[in-house]
């Protein structure tokens, strides 16, 4: 049984013989020693506080205990010390490395956010929890970025943005404080930016490996010039696709010593590698020339 699938099972039915099969003996049976005394009634109420607040089931067996088994109770306490707990973990893992994590790229006609959120472990950023969480900061990140008219990229360091409200009404800081306290790992921000791009420009956007509806593992965008219509869309998204699986660095050689296949429009265009991307350009008629384009791997410098 995958980690992903126990955590979803009634506790009732943990105690089975093969229930565990990531855990050795010594944690499966300190398991069930902590679990094997409580009634029927009380495991059914922790397997209902996990699967409703996310939150490790050591704590909803200590709401349940603090507010006499009673399960109303119990998830009114975990909601009102979300927050609390959330902060006591992460000032414990605060000095934990996070290698792991999302690429969000959220977007709203001219404007657009990139964020990097990062966790510990690939478990924790395949999570629903996870990959709410990192596409909330970019959808709040995003609405910066629409208070600008003209083009404008801007870096943000993770502490401009720690109290900027999501859509819940908290904070950044502390969603990602409850976050933690839910999910046992520690959670930083790494690469921010919001974009505003001029509204003569056709925007392609591509998200790789997508998780959830605006995050993955690496993203792009393209800002191009021509007649704006369905087919300089779809183009300009497939564009953003190549920049993403070939990293240019520039969009045409700045002198003869320069690497070509560091060179947009030098590369063998993705989805016709007979081609250069300046020919597959060339031959849309609907499309004149690409402005900008960016590129974010989850990992990168």
């Amino acid at each position: 049984m995958a980690v992903g699938t126990f955590l979803e099972q009634p506790l009732s039915s943990m105690f089975a013989k093969d229930t565990f099969p990531c855990l050795n003996y010594k944690g499966r049976f300190g398991f069930l020693r902590a679990y094997s005394s409580l009634d029927s009634s009380t495991i059914t109420n922790i397997s209902k506080l996990r699967r409703q607040t996310s939150m490790p089931l050591k704590v909803c067996k200590e709401a349940l205990t603090l507010n006499k088994n009673i399960y109303k109770d119990a998830l009114e306490w975990l909601n009102c010390n979300a927050k609390t707990l959330g902060y006591e973990k992460l000032n414990a893992v605060s000095g934990r490395r996070t290698l792991q994590g999302l690429v969000s790229l959220s977007r709203d006609d001219r404007y657009l956010s990139i964020v990097e959120v990062r966790c510990e472990s690939d478990f924790v950023s395949n999570n629903k929890e996870f990959i709410h969480l990192t596409e909330s900061i970019g959808k709040a990140l995003m609405t910066k970025a629409n208070k600008e008219d003209k083009f404008k990229l801007k870096e943000w360091h993770p502490d401009e943005v720690l109290d900027i409200k999501l859509m819940n009404g908290n904070s950044i800081k502390s969603t990602i404080a409850e976050s933690v306290g839910k999910l046992g790992e520690n959670i930083s921000l790494n690469r921010l930016y919001s974009i505003v791009t001029p509204p003569e420009w056709i925007v392609g956007t591509y998200i790789h490996n997508l998780k959830g509806v605006s995050t993955g593992t690496s993203c792009g965008w393209v800002g191009i010039k021509g007649n704006r219509s369905v087919g300089a869309v779809e183009f300009a998204n497939r564009l953003a696709t190549h920049v993403v699986g070939f990293k240019p660095i520039s969009i045409v050689r700045a002198n003869k010593y320069e690497n070509p296949q560091t060179i947009l429009y030098e590369q063998s265009y993705l989805f016709d590698q007979s081609i250069s991307v300046k020919e597959a350009i060339d031959s849309t008629p609907m499309i004149s020339s690409v402005v900008d384009f960016g590129h974010y791997k989850l990992g990168d410098k």
